[in-house]
């Protein structure tokens, strides 16, 4: 400590004469207005410094040299750029993550579609865009698939589509030799309740997918979605079929892991935000049963995240927000999870580092 003051105590003193000593100010620097008076001068290197050597602020706004670092070399650059002596350093801007358009019927964008055969992949398609018509008969005969692919293909919707509402029960299926020629489904909720239930769940979501399409990254954007729906839901397992769907969170505000997990996957679909619905065992001190989280992609890697878990329930009953799984390891989350998904999950070596 005495070799920074002595160091520092020179640059401090002829700062503090500058200071003194001018009071003209550069508007068109004013990005280097780091005491936020309105003017670029002299006080600001002293800013800087005092607010380095007393109050160890690394704040990356101090970091006006672009070094990755605030000290005193900041303070003498600032007071040079004042005199004139350097030219500045051009502005290092934060890079932004642009929105993406919705991904919720764009296949190519779903992991476990992209975990398939062509021919299963054809079913999937074929699939998916009778379920959310809930179209009675949905014919399967050109996608040359057997039993098997198909059981594969319906798995992979499951994980895939958050707004794929009635989905619950298998219905009848036709053979054609070994190969599937279509399926018969019977709805529940039906075709009217469904489309009833999206637009709820569309008007319910407006407003925060337009706030996350205002953020800059997708963390941020992630991390908006998580609180919305922790600060607005009620973990309640009462029966009642809209608490394992999207719209439990989203409209009812009560909700198991299921309904959770699929409202956060449709939210970060709606912005472009890769998300994948994970199944497992969720083990606490004091019971273990059935449960399901997410896998959420940041920057071109894979976290595990559970919004449930984030939520717990209190003895006083009080709301609680909180973090422990908030993109996190593999490893970190098969500390009380176990996976037992269908399909092959991402890899999740790390817990995300900002």
């Amino acid at each position: 400590m005495k070799i920074k003051q002595r160091i520092t105590s020179a640059l401090l003193a002829i700062t503090t004469a500058f200071s003194l000593m001018s009071t003209v100010s550069h508007a068109s620097n004013l990005r280097f207005d780091v005491n936020g008076d309105g003017h670029f001068n002299s006080n600001d290197a002293l800013y800087i410094m005092q607010e380095w050597l007393f109050n160890d602020n690394t704040d990356k706004r101090l970091d006006v040299n672009n070094d990755g670092r605030v000290n005193a070399n900041d303070s003498l650059y600032l007071l040079q750029v004042f005199l004139g002596l350097v030219e500045p350093e051009p502005e290092v801007t934060e890079p932004e993550t642009p929105v993406a358009e919705s991904i919720l019927d764009d296949y190519s964008k779903k992991w476990c579609y992209n975990l398939l055969t062509d021919n299963q992949k054809a079913a999937y398609e074929a699939l998916v865009k009778g379920i959310l018509k809930c179209e009675p008969i949905i014919d399967l005969l050109d996608c040359n698939i057997t039993k098997t692919d198909y059981d594969k293909a319906f798995t992979a919707i499951l994980a895939d589509n958050p707004h794929a509402i009635s989905t619950r029960g298998l219905g009848e299926w036709m053979p054609s030799g070994n190969k599937m020629s279509y399926i018969k489904y019977s709805y529940n909720p039906t075709a009217a309740q469904c489309n009833e239930i999206m637009k709820n769940v569309e008007k319910n979501t407006a407003s925060v997918i337009a706030e996350a399409k205002t953020l800059k990254t997708d963390y941020d954007r992630i991390k908006l979605f998580h609180d919305w729906i922790i600060n607005r839901t009620d973990y309640i397992s009462n029966n009642e079929k809209y608490t394992w769907r999207l719209d439990g969170p989203i409209v009812y505000k009560k909700s198991v892991c299921e309904g959770y997990s699929k409202a956060f996957s449709y939210l970060c679909q709606s912005v472009g935000i890769e998300c994948l619905l994970v199944s497992g065992i969720g083990t606490t001190s004091l019971s273990s049963g059935p449960h399901m989280w997410n896998m959420v992609k940041v920057d071109g890697k894979w976290y595990h995240i559970d919004v449930t878990w984030d939520d717990p329930l209190t003895t006083s009953g009080k709301p609680t927000l909180r973090y422990d799984y908030f993109l996190i390891s593999e490893a970190k989350i098969k500390e009380d999870h176990t996976i037992d998904n269908t399909f092959k999950i991402p890899s999740a070596p790390s817990n995300y580092a900002a």
